[in-house]
């Protein structure tokens, strides 16, 4: 599985998810200032499940209707993290 973590994103859920082999990219790697929609537009392009705390994204996930795209929202209680992941058919 690809991932895209957004300029939120925590930078040790990317490390971790390296650690295990899986293909990620940081948005702060490239431009840490990039809009939302040219985000979206990358994650879609390469298939990449996009993870963010942004919830921004899931209201153009939504507005796309597209079947293919991917969105991970993750919720942050106190010391615990819980990724939601589904897939947007």
């Amino acid at each position: 599985m690809k991932f895209l973590t957004d300029v939120n994103a925590s930078g040790a859920l990317a490390r971790w998810l390296l650690e295990r082999g899986y293909d990620v990219l940081r948005v702060t790697d490239v431009d840490s200032r990039m809009e939302d929609s040219r985000i979206l537009q990358w994650a879609w392009r390469e298939k990449r499940a996009l993870i963010t705390t942004d919830q921004d994204f899931e209201e153009m996930v939504w507005r796309e209707r597209n079947s293919t795209m991917a969105y991970c929202a993750l919720k942050i209680y106190l010391v615990l993290n819980v990724c939601h992941c589904w897939n947007m058919s």
